[in-house]
C-alpha cells in the first residue's frame, strides 16, 4: 500500500476559512459520492494547519503558505494513477480541485510509512518536511534518519506528550525531489 500526499495552498482570493469550509462541505463529499473514484481509495483524510501554531521547541519555520496536507492510501502507485485517469475523476473531481486549491503551487508525492515509535493516534500532528543534504542518496538519507530517530524516540526515552512517531519516505522511483514527512502525535493526556 502507498500513500499519496498532496500539499496545497488555497487559490488566490479565498481565505483559509473559506478554503477549509469548501474542502469539508463540498469537495470531500464530492469525492465520496463519485463511486468510480472512491472505490480505490483505502483511506482518505485532510490535515489542516492549527490556527496560531508556532514552533518554539525546534525553531523550524512553519509552512504558512500551505493550507492542507491531503493523504489518500491506494494499493499501489499504478492504482492511484489509474484512479486519477478515470473519466469520472477528470470530469467531476479534478475541475472541483481548481475551485479551491492553487494547482500551480501544490505538490504531490507518493510515500511509504515506517513506524518508529508506536502510540495511540490522535488528531494533532506536526509534519516536518525535510530535504536531504547534498551528496546523500535518498536511500542513505532515509537509513540515517531512521537510525537517528529510533535512537531518540525509543520506548524508554520517549519525550513526554509524544504519542507516536512515523517516518514517511518518498518512493525512489516515483519522484526526484527529497521531501520527507515526519509525523508526531500528541498523547491524549499531553
Amino acid at each position: 500500500m502507498i500513500k499519496m500526499m498532496i500539499l496545497a495552498p488555497r487559490r488566490v482570493g479565498m481565505t483559509h476559512a473559506e478554503f477549509r469550509k469548501y474542502v469539508m462541505e463540498v469537495h470531500g463529499p464530492l469525492v465520496k459520492s463519485v463511486t468510480a473514484v472512491a472505490q480505490d481509495i483505502r483511506h482518505y483524510h485532510y490535515n489542516f494547519p492549527l490556527p496560531g501554531a508556532i514552533d518554539t521547541a525546534f525553531g523550524h519555520p512553519l509552512a504558512d503558505y500551505l493550507d492542507i496536507v491531503t493523504e489518500a492510501s491506494f494499493d499501489s502507485v499504478e492504482a492511484q494513477k489509474q484512479n486519477m485517469g478515470r473519466p469520472s475523476y477528470m470530469e467531476i473531481v479534478r475541475p472541483d480541485e481548481h475551485r479551491f486549491a492553487d494547482g500551480e503551487r501544490a505538490v504531490m508525492h507518493y510515500t511509504t510509512e515506517w513506524p518508529v515509535l508506536r502510540g495511540e493516534r490522535t488528531l494533532d500532528r506536526a509534519f516536518y518536511f525535510r530535504r536531504r543534504a547534498l551528496g546523500l542518496s535518498r536511500d542513505e538519507f532515509q537509513q540515517r534518519w531512521l537510525e537517528g530517530m529510533r535512537a531518540i524516540f525509543d520506548e524508554e526515552s520517549r519525550p513526554a506528550g509524544i504519542a507516536g512517531y512515523t517516518f514517511r519516505a518518498l518512493r525512489q522511483a516515483a519522484h526526484n525531489t527529497a521531501y520527507h514527512w515526519l509525523v508526531f502525535g500528541r498523547s491524549p493526556a499531553g
